[in-house]
């Protein structure tokens, strides 16, 4: 797939809770002219409800609040987050929790480790809309 360049930066939230998969794929999106906002926790990104981001990079085995919970939360907020495309990041490609993810209003999901070209997918489909 082709890169896709694009003048202003996209804001990520990502929630990941293990710091060499976060660095990993923190790298790869700030390669692609992303910001991102690195936090480890539900309770964490709950904190950041208030702020922008055009996409949500979500760890579904967080500590604390659950990755099942904290995107109920999300979507469940008034604030400018509440549409935000959430897309679920997991080692596991387990159909049950991929429709419970789906139910909740998770957009998509993207299992580890993230790659550069799975990165592009991710920014063209929700993101750039392409």
């Amino acid at each position: 797939m082709e890169e896709t360049s694009h003048a202003a930066p996209v804001k990520i939230l990502l929630v990941e809770d293990d710091a060499v998969a976060a660095k990993a794929i923190k790298s790869i999106l700030e390669e692609k002219n992303c910001t991102v906002d690195w936090v480890i926790s539900g309770e964490e990104l709950i904190q950041k409800l208030s702020t922008h981001y055009d996409l949500v990079i979500l760890d579904l085995e967080l500590p604390g609040i659950h990755g099942f919970d904290a995107a109920k939360i999300i979507r469940s907020s008034k604030g400018p987050t509440a549409g935000i495309p959430i897309i679920a990041l997991t080692a596991y490609e387990e159909n049950e929790k991929l429709e419970m993810a789906r139910r909740i209003g998770i957009n998509g999901f993207l299992t580890k480790p993230l790659s550069p070209s799975k990165c592009n997918m991710l920014l063209n489909r929700f993101v750039y809309k392409s």
